[in-house]
């Protein structure tokens, strides 16, 4: 097989020390493909990142909880118990809501009685 596939020519890669001139079809697919592999990399990342995040916030406000029952005699194993707490996660949901609602009133009040939202905002210090 020779260094050179000849086809309709629009750009020149380097391949193993090899000049490969490659069609534009071609070289528009492993770009686009490589393209794609690049931004699912990026949000496996993210996705793991958030995850992380979510499990230690749900550690820091009560929702999780690890225990370990005292060992049988005798017995080599460890136990571990994984504790959740979705009366937990609903009080601090109904709260986020109700500070959302009680941010986003207060602004929408304002535009409706004649679109001073800047006002309120500099009157609070913010």
């Amino acid at each position: 097989m020779t260094p050179y596939q000849f086809g309709t020519t629009t750009e020149i890669e380097q391949l193993d020390g090899h000049g490969v001139i490659r069609s534009g079809l071609e070289f528009c697919f492993a770009t686009r493909t490589r393209r794609r592999e690049r931004v699912m990399k990026t949000l496996r990342a993210v996705l793991i990142v958030i995850a992380i995040l979510v499990v230690g916030l749900g550690f820091y406000r009560g929702w999780f909880a690890l225990s370990r029952p005292a060992p049988e005699a005798g017995s080599s194993t460890v136990n571990i118990n994984l504790a959740t707490d979705p009366d937990k996660m609903k009080q601090d949901a109904q709260a986020v809501k109700e500070k959302a609602t009680e941010l986003t009133d207060g602004v929408t009040d304002d535009v409706k009685a004649g679109g001073q939202a800047d006002d309120n905002v500099k009157s609070n210090g913010l």
